[in-house]
């Protein structure tokens, strides 16, 4: 069985997927399948299984550091039980970790060079097809959450590491399915609010960053071959900006006057512009367009694992919601220690059905209610208002615009089934698609040809700092504005 699920893997990245759970073949809208995604030494995943014996864990990887290529591990730390694929720190060879066992393979020595594939097997350890070490099955737990890209040990130990694959499957039930994949932007905001610098302009002629009290600046922002506004107050406004190639190196300026679009040719990969302390960088709002939009906060791409083995149809996670707070008639968002609100939940234009028990049975009312904000999370509306009385079960139809909903409850009420379509479905546990990064920075990742960086902090630029300016702006990569889109809107569920 190995064999057969170790082949389809390597044919096609969604074999497993279609052979274990007869799923789709494609991510579902708003997100790309990327080559890979890496780390460099301050990233990981929690990936929600506790270590134990009775765990097949996979790695499909290449290493960037040997010496430090934790593809998943966990460790207790005090009483030393492990659970691991990962290569020594001291020499770089791969480890057997199963329980009490930390088994350093000497003849197997990773590679910069080549993709590799590991998995621990309840204590058989596979190399690239080939079972190079085996530990008799124990029964053991870490009572710990394995980490992806890191060891999850008395701290967390990182990686360099690319990581193209990987899998979790507990008494041969693939339980995790981890695919990289970005989830794209839906913002048409350019302008990243931690790349800008404040108290500092561009200056032209002298070619770089100088402290200035009266403005703000950009600065390096992606931009492709095309027509942009700069838009402030559902207004644009024109100044001097400045043209960049790819790498950094000043091209030329261009002043087009107030109002009016800037033009960027092909030659340029980056632009720079300054704005003034009393228009306020804050408000501005940049975007590839030839007319004025609506403002929308800038949305950063974020690449991370999807996970192909959840099916739950549940899209209300209990573990994002607010107790102590309610929606009062109004519409309204107010304390109350009986209700709860839920976070935004992203839906598309259509008919979605919530389905809970509501447990009150007091004199008073109980109040189910939903609002509907729209792309933007602005401009809440009630969608939906109910009153009850009595212990009931209750099913409510929600027609939705596409945006996101906000569902208030009692706080006994947890048990919550909201699903697309009309049709009253049977409660089943939310079940988490998308996992991002749980350390500090971003993962890189490519795609296509698109390739970003991993960045290892993720903070705003508010000082001056001309030593070192390319390092600390923006390491987003342009993306296309015109690429093949391989998602489909369909694909609600995997």
């Amino acid at each position: 069985m190995y064999k057969i699920l170790k082949n389809l893997i390597e044919m096609d990245d969604y074999s497993v997927q279609r052979l274990v759970t007869g799923g789709s073949k494609r991510l579902p809208s708003g997100y790309i399948k990327a080559d890979y995604i890496e780390s460099n030494g301050t990233q990981y995943i929690d990936t929600g299984v506790i270590g134990k014996n009775g765990l097949d864990i996979y790695a499909k990887y290449k290493s960037t550091d040997i010496y430090q290529t934790r593809l998943m591990a966990v460790s207790t730390g005090e009483t030393e039980i492990r659970l691991g694929i990962l290569l020594s720190s001291s020499a770089g060879n791969i480890v057997n970790q199963y329980n009490k066992n930390n088994i350093i393979l000497t003849d197997y020595v990773g590679d910069l060079t080549n993709i590799h594939t590991l998995e621990n097997k309840d204590g058989t350890l596979i190399y690239d097809d080939t079972v190079v070490n085996q530990v008799p099955s124990e029964t053991f737990t870490t009572m710990k959450n394995l980490y992806l890209f890191a060891s999850n040990s008395a701290s967390v130990a990182y990686s360099y590491v690319k990581m193209y694959e990987a899998f979790i499957k507990e008494n041969n039930k693939l339980v995790r399915h981890f695919i990289p994949a970005v989830k794209k932007s839906r913002s048409r905001n350019l302008l990243n609010p931690a790349n800008i610098m404040y108290n500092t302009s561009y200056d032209f002629n002298v070619g770089n960053f100088v402290s200035d009290d009266t403005s703000d600046c950009s600065g390096f922002v992606p931009v492709t071959a095309g027509t942009y506004l700069r838009i402030v107050n559902n207004t644009s406004f024109g100044n001097y900006y400045f043209q960049f190639d790819a790498n950094k190196t000043p091209i030329r300026y261009e002043a087009p006057g107030a109002g009016n679009p800037m033009v960027i040719p092909n030659d340029v990969a980056y632009v720079v512009f300054n704005v003034g302390k009393s228009t306020g960088i804050d408000n501005v709002m940049f975007a590839r367009t030839s007319t004025v939009i609506p403002y929308e906060p800038y949305e950063k791409k974020e690449a991370g694992m999807y996970d192909l083995s959840a099916t739950s149809k549940n899209l209300f996670d209990i573990n994002t919601i607010t107790s102590g707070k309610g929606i009062n008639g109004a519409g309204n968002i107010i304390d109350n220690e009986n209700y709860f609100i839920s976070d935004l939940i992203p839906v598309k234009q259509g008919n979605y059905t919530i389905t809970l028990k509501n447990t009150y049975s007091g004199t008073s009312n109980t109040s189910n209610r939903v609002l509907q904000y729209d792309e933007n999370k602005q401009n809440p509306i009630i969608l939906y208002n109910y009153l009850a009385r009595r212990p009931e079960n209750v099913t409510i139809p929600l027609q939705c615009t596409k945006g996101y909903i906000q569902i208030s409850c009692r706080v006994t009420d947890i048990n919550i089934m909201l699903n697309e379509g009309t049709e009253t479905l049977p409660y089943e546990p939310y079940q988490k698609r998308f996992y991002t990064n749980d350390g500090t920075g971003t993962f890189g990742y490519e795609y296509k040809g698109e390739k970003v960086e991993p960045t290892n902090v993720s903070t705003r630029v508010s000082t001056l700092n001309t030593a070192n300016i390319d390092n600390t702006l923006n390491t987003d990569e342009v993306e296309p504005m015109e690429k093949e889109d391989l998602t489909t809107d369909e694909d609600t569920t995997i």
